[in-house]
């Protein structure tokens, strides 16, 4: 499950079932659609590109065990 508020820049991050935060993901961002791979891998995020100030949405493939985006 994904849960956001509006277009702010926030921290993906990992929770238990009782909302115990485990671990963060990737890089702080503003973050829009996000889908997780059925093997649990991957996580598929539409953000706004850091490097860039234009408002355009892309979509990133996070591998989850390197943490790379």
């Amino acid at each position: 499950m994904t849960y956001h508020t509006g277009i702010r820049q926030v921290q993906l991050a990992w929770y238990n079932r009782a909302g115990k935060r485990l671990a963060s993901i990737g890089d702080p961002g503003i973050y829009h659609q996000i889908a997780l791979s059925p093997d649990n891998r991957r996580l598929v995020v539409e953000r706004v590109d850091p490097n860039k100030n234009t408002g355009i949405y892309n979509f990133w493939l996070l591998e989850l065990s390197s943490g790379v985006l």
